[in-house]
């Protein structure tokens, strides 16, 4: 989920993720001001963040903490906000968010390269905020007369080069893009996509059961 802030929202995302084992956020707004006890009111989650800075970005992994859990590390050149953990050894989610200044996917394909070698039998989930409205994720196609089109075709390659498929088909933001997604390279490990709305900001919120 996009949380465009997690400032003042602690009881209210607290109420959507008590029962989660797995809660990826992006747009946190976070520094190092803000400690981990204090993003919910519950600390049953292992939590695992990269912050930009109080104002801007950000993003975070909570993980239930009866999964057995590690951060995967990886060259990070330019200070993408992208993190990585495994689960239960079997299953590496990622969660990622593009600012719409990015104009590359150079640090999440090589990012991917490097883990999918490391771990080449694990389920791989991607979610986060791409910041890519114009695609027809029907047919998985850039709609015509999209601007930045060749960044989007660019993307769509990135999926295709590591076998994923992107299962969120409706819209996630309340101008009507679906900005929010969910990538794997085991589509028959995910079931139950659903948007949720309203969510904690003017992103919906996206939910999944995932077989592991």
């Amino acid at each position: 989920m996009n949380t465009r802030s997690l400032k003042g929202k602690t009881i209210e995302l607290s109420s959507v993720t008590h029962d989660k084992d797995i809660v990826c956020i992006t747009e946190t707004h976070n520094d190092d001001t803000i400690k981990d006890h204090q993003i919910f009111d519950y600390n049953s989650k292992l939590i695992y963040r990269k912050d930009r800075n109080i104002h801007w970005g950000g993003v975070l992994i909570a993980v239930d903490q009866k999964l057995p859990t590690i951060e995967i590390t990886f060259n990070n050149p330019d200070d993408t906000e992208l993190i990585f953990v495994r689960v239960k050894k079997k299953m590496i989610i990622g969660c990622y968010y593009r600012p719409q200044h990015n104009r590359c996917f150079d640090t999440l394909a090589n990012a991917l390269e490097e883990i999918c070698a490391k771990y080449p039998t694990d389920h791989l989930v991607l979610v986060g905020d791409m910041n890519l409205p114009g695609i027809n994720w029907q047919n998985g196609t850039v709609k015509p007369h999209t601007p930045e089109h060749r960044l989007k075709q660019s993307f769509l390659a990135l999926l295709s080069q590591f076998d994923m498929a992107q299962l969120v088909t409706e819209p996630t933001h309340i101008q009507g893009n679906t900005l929010d997604l969910l990538c794997t390279n085991d589509s028959q490990m995910v079931h139950d996509v659903e948007v949720i709305y309203p969510g904690l900001s003017d992103h919906c919120i996206i939910q999944a059961t995932i077989d592991a």
